[in-house]
């Protein structure tokens, strides 16, 4: 019955309309642009808590739902970081690949900074009372959230669309995961004073979120600059020993199970318990990262074995679809990972996601399906990127949700009332749209940065920015120019169109009879995207 009722939604979602390479592109670039009202930057990550995490939804307008109406609730903060640090390290691998190195290194300093959000949040033994210095490496809290201040900046650091302000109640921050404590649903994390928070106010690592944090660890351990890799193979490491066990002098539990700071297991309701999935982490462990000190548990590999006929429930499907992506859990004989990774995703359309995440990372070049279907999906997320303010108010075709790649297919479409409704991120769209360029474009220059332009051209230039061939440089928010427009052997014709501003550097020049123009407005992609380059 569950299958006709997925496949009845499929046939009546919307139909898209084919897109190109470039109007692919453009979406991903809106969406990266729009994807600092986010995230609060930070010179200084190991010490501004919140900083590089990625709130999950912003700006609940809908008056009947239990959250306050406007407010940023960062929910469960490892699935986005994850999926951060994996876009990040994508786009870098594609920036460098097609040639824009300026814009590589960007990308780059942003993601060493978004790395250091980790370890932040793996100092937590060290402010307990008594410290327990690095005790316990790799163990991380869940919860963390800026002071108010950040958000109280001129200009507003994360004005958003039409809501310039996060009107919270007494500007409150919501993290929507549970307490420790299991019943209760919803916390307040507003501190603003010196003192050292209590450890036992944060949450406790649970498996899940591990398994995102390593899905954005491979990814950068794959595609990320040197630096990065080093520091995504030490992260795993230490991620991989708390999923292992406990080890502290006087202590040592190799037992499949994640220990808090005090050497206490995590009840698997809490998600604790790592020892089914055992397996699958070893695979990690040894296949991907090459950590030759991992064994899995007793009896695990016929729990894997059988997990590849997709027999979980929804909630671990995604993760054991993610290990086995990351471990290539079931091998390459025959397929097997492919038609596994199927097997536990397809029921809710994560297929499209896994499937390209295990090819990336394998290299696999074996397609279970056409391309084209992987393309249907990135054409049907809506320009203006995915939200859910009501039932009755979201984009069709499965982008309502926010996180087309664990929430359900219900969830997606929103025939079911989901518990943080809201404007989403697009991490979703962006790291498929960067697994689909690095598996299927072979061209890698088409991959061009639209939120900001550094250039350095002489004009016209290959039949390009002439009287007969106009070029139009058009981003999101900058471009700096060093340009030369001559009038020879035709007059140059270039036109800058930029959202926030434009820059002159030293050696732009125009001679006489060149045509150049200027503009600066808001770009209002979802009318007219910018001019293909």
């Amino acid at each position: 019955m569950r299958k006709i009722a997925i496949l009845l939604l499929l046939l009546f979602s919307l139909e898209s309309i084919a897109q190109t390479v470039y109007e692919r592109q453009i979406k991903y670039w809106y969406l990266r642009d729009r994807l600092r009202h986010f995230i609060v930057p930070s010179n200084n990550p190991l010490d501004d808590r919140g900083s590089y995490l990625v709130i999950g939804s912003r700006n609940n307008n809908w008056p009947n739902n239990y959250w306050l109406t406007e407010r940023a609730s960062y929910g469960q903060q490892m699935e986005f970081y994850g999926y951060y640090i994996g876009v990040l390290a994508t786009e870098y691998y594609l920036l460098k690949e097609s040639g824009e190195i300026e814009e590589a290194a960007k990308t780059n300093s942003e993601l060493l900074l978004a790395l250091k959000a980790y370890k932040r949040r793996d100092l937590c033994e060290e402010l307990l009372d008594p410290p327990l210095p690095n005790m316990l490496d790799g163990f991380f809290i869940r919860s963390d959230v800026p002071e108010d201040d950040l958000f109280n900046e001129d200009p507003p650091q994360n004005s958003f669309l039409v809501n310039s302000d996060l009107n919270n109640e007494n500007s409150i921050l919501i993290s929507s995961d549970q307490l420790l404590d299991e019943n209760e649903a919803i916390r307040v994390v507003n501190y603003t004073s010196n003192q050292l928070p209590d450890y036992f106010q944060y949450e406790n690592m649970s498996q899940d979120e591990a398994v995102f944090l390593l899905e954005g660890l491979a990814l950068t351990y794959k595609f990320g600059s040197l630096d990065a890799k080093l520091i995504a193979l030490s992260y795993a490491h230490l991620v991989l020993n708390r999923l292992y066990g406990y080890v502290s002098p006087g202590l040592h539990f190799m037992d499949w199970n994640i220990h808090n700071a005090y050497g206490l297991p995590i009840p698997p309701g809490q998600g604790g318990a790592a020892v089914l999935l055992s397996f699958g982490y070893t695979k990690i462990a040894r296949d991907f990262f090459g950590f030759p000190d991992f064994f899995p548990a007793a009896g695990s590999e016929v729990v894997w074995g059988a997990l590849y006929n997709g027999i979980a429930s929804d909630y671990n499907q995604h993760m054991i679809a993610s290990i086995a992506a990351i471990g290539e859990g079931w091998g390459n004989l025959f397929h097997l990972t492919q038609h596994g990774i199927y097997n536990n995703t397809d029921q809710d359309g994560w297929d499209y996601y896994y499937l390209q995440l295990y090819k990336a990372l394998w290299g696999r070049n074996w397609n279970l399906y056409n391309v084209d279907r992987i393309e249907d999906r990135l054409d049907e997320a809506p320009c203006e990127g995915p939200y859910c303010i009501s039932l009755t108010n979201h984009p069709p075709n499965g982008w309502a949700s926010p996180d087309k790649w664990r929430f359900p297919l219900q969830e997606q479409f929103a025939d079911e009332e989901i518990g943080d409704i809201g404007v989403y991120t697009g991490l979703d769209y962006m790291i498929l749209f960067n697994l689909y360029f690095i598996n299927n474009v072979g061209d890698r220059s088409l991959y061009k940065n639209y939120v900001n332009e550094i250039t350095d051209q002489n004009w016209p230039s290959e039949g390009q920015g002439s009287f007969t061939n106009p070029h139009i440089i058009d981003v999101f928010r900058s471009i700096s120019s060093a340009d030369y427009l001559k009038n020879y052997p035709e007059p140059a014709d270039v036109l800058y169109h930029a959202g926030v501003n434009i820059k002159l550097l030293p050696g732009f020049k125009v001679e006489s009879h060149a045509h150049f123009k200027a503009k600066i407005t808001p770009m209002d992609y979802c009318a007219t995207p910018p001019a293909n380059r």
